[in-house]
């Protein structure tokens, strides 16, 4: 932990070697009755046109800090950066265990509470020291690109409506001017552009902003500037037809240096495939900055980034720091050498996390493979139990049917044994009857004779018996009938049959008489 009293020694800014010294706390940077503000933040890595930029905006009357990085021999025309700001975020980073240069995500929510109102206190004692009331200014610090979030709130309470302009060069580019100046391996120098790229980028998904690429800008700034107008709804202090002159010269290629295209990017063995693929993915936010493509590749290469990469990382500053550490307690030490054998050491190690990161790619698919399967199963598994449930819904539907069918049986049964039971006694009264009849047709016969005897006239008995055999016969084929339907039609038939039996009773006795 840094104390808040003490001058800390910073490494180089940029190539300068400087002594932050930590200052009191001065006034509150928010002022009474003060209108919002518009802050114009550039994102983007070291040597990515983000100079260029802000040189650009300040030309069309944006405030610049009052405390500038002077210009030196890697950036003539000025690095446009606060330099007690630039101090205060390195000095924020080594508290991290980061510094510029380092290619490892910092936690800023690693910062303990009093540690963090600290330095928001500094940025604002400092932000309003070097732009004032100023309506409209321009932040341009590439190391904020890695701590968006210590910025974010701390600018909407100093009433600063941010609006982030990001600025995206070729990994190849950067790469040879980081070579060029600090002597970086360009590898090393691709992973540093691909953390800051990856940083800005994610943590500013929910605010204003614009993608521009170096390379468009310095070919036709007219479209580029009038993106950020439209985007931000603001208007330059001075019109782009007014200073297009000096924007010119400014951009001049005289100033360019280290040019790369795209094919030659991809061709470049020494720059890693997920700065290659997020390079590309940056392009296409340029043209389309809600491209839900472009962000879902950046998070792909975030996640692989840090499976792949920064385990290595973890190994490889902590041993950059111990070898550090005793060369600056060797008087005598060949830093040349030195640096020989940790960039061997760094293709080194580079070379094993390419080879980790290929078994990992191998088993990655493997599990896909497997997930799939796995998915297909499920699925199988999903349909076979949707057809038991169907085969035992059906089963369910059946028995109860079956057993409703049962029960109708077990009924008609009962039922037919009712019938059986009443057609039992209706045989036996037929057969009952059929005697009578019988009897009473030996008796008529025998009273025909006898009344033939007399003389009598029987036509009208003989009428009578006649009805009685009809409606015998009618008896019993209403009682097949019933046989048959098990109906209850005997009793009709019997009640038919047991009228003419009583009238002839009745007959018979009047005769008796």
């Amino acid at each position: 932990m840094i104390a808040e009293a003490n001058p800390v020694a910073c490494p180089p800014m940029d190539g300068i070697m400087v002594i932050a010294a930590t200052t009191k706390k001065g006034p509150k940077a928010k002022r009474e009755g003060q209108g919002e503000r518009t802050c114009l933040m550039v994102l983007g890595m070291h040597r990515s046109g983000t100079s260029a930029l802000a040189g650009v905006l300040q030309l069309l009357g944006v405030a610049l800090p009052k405390n500038l990085i002077p210009a030196d021999e890697s950036n003539r025309t000025g690095y446009w950066e606060p330099l007690h700001l630039a101090l205060l975020n390195e000095q924020l980073l080594l508290e991290l265990g980061s510094r510029w240069d380092d290619w490892r995500p910092v936690r800023v929510e690693e910062l303990s509470a009093s540690r963090l109102r600290f330095y928001r206190d500094e940025i604002a004692r400092l932000l309003d020291g070097e732009y004032g009331g100023m309506p409209m200014v321009v932040l341009k610090e590439p190391r904020i690109s890695r701590i968006v979030p210590v910025y974010q709130e701390l600018l909407t309470s100093l009433r600063y409506k941010t609006d982030y302009v990001m600025i995206t060069r070729n990994p190849l580019s950067v790469a040879k001017s980081l070579a060029k100046r600090d002597g970086m391996d360009p590898g090393f120098a691709s992973l540093v552009w691909l953390n800051y790229v990856l940083a800005s980028e994610r943590s500013t998904r929910n605010s204003p902003r614009v993608f521009l690429s170096y390379e468009s800008m310095v070919r036709d700034f007219g479209p580029a500037l009038e993106k950020i107008s439209q985007r931000f709804s603001i208007e330059w202090p001075r019109k782009i037809s007014s200073v297009e002159k000096e924007i010119a010269a400014y951009l001049s290629t005289e100033h360019q240096h280290h040019l790369a295209g795209v094919d030659l990017l991809m061709a470049n063995d020494g720059v890693p495939d997920l700065a290659k693929r997020a390079y590309v993915a940056m392009l296409d936010l340029e043209e389309d900055a809600s491209s839900p493509a472009a962000t879902a590749e950046l998070d792909a290469i975030y996640d692989e980034f840090e499976d792949r990469w920064l385990p290595a990382g973890q190994v490889m500053f902590a041993e950059l720091r111990a070898r550090e550490a005793k060369a600056r307690l060797a008087p005598a030490t060949d830093y040349a050498a030195t640096e020989l054998r940790l960039v061997g050491n760094v293709r080194a190690l580079m070379s094993q996390v390419d080879q980790l990161g290929t078994e990992r790619d191998a088993l990655k698919s493997k599990i896909v493979t497997m997930v799939e399967h796995q998915s297909r199963m499920e699925v199988q598994a999903v349909e076979v139990g949707t057809k038991a449930d169907r085969l035992r819904l059906e089963i369910a539907d059946k028995s109860r049917e079956l057993a409703t069918r049962i029960s109708e049986i077990a009924s008609l049964n009962a039922e037919l044994s009712t019938r059986s039971v009443q057609l039992t006694d209706s045989r036996q009264e037929i057969a009952k009857h059929v005697s009578q009849i019988s009897a009473l047709q030996a008796h008529l016969g025998s009273l025909t004779e006898k009344y033939d005897n007399q003389g009598l006239d029987v036509s009208n008995l003989r009428g009578q018996l006649a009805a009685v055999t009809e409606s015998l016969q009618t008896a019993v084929h209403e009682l097949t009938l019933m046989q048959e339907s098990k109906s209850w039609k005997i009793a009709r038939a019997l009640s038919k049959l047991a009228s003419p039996i009583r009238n002839i009773r009745g007959d018979t006795r009047g005769t008796d008489k």
